[in-house]
């Protein structure tokens, strides 16, 4: 869930930048662009953090099921 809106806003961003870069406004832009990189590298942190969620949940799961 919280991965999609951060998917929406970086969209949001990235028209945002094509509108400074169209009204000649170079440095917003580039403030911009780091923006959408660390919000991108944001969204593949929660990836990588969900599926090592999901793996704990399935080992927790095995451990139980061996007492």
């Amino acid at each position: 869930m919280a991965q999609s809106v951060e998917v929406q806003q970086a969209q949001k961003t990235r028209k945002e930048v094509t509108d400074h870069l169209a009204a000649g406004k170079d440095e917003r832009a580039w403030v911009r662009v780091e923006q959408i990189i660390r919000e991108d590298y944001l969204v593949e942190a929660m990836e990588i953090l969900e599926l090592c969620c999901d793996l704990l949940l399935a080992r927790v799961s095995l451990i139980q099921a061996t007492k």
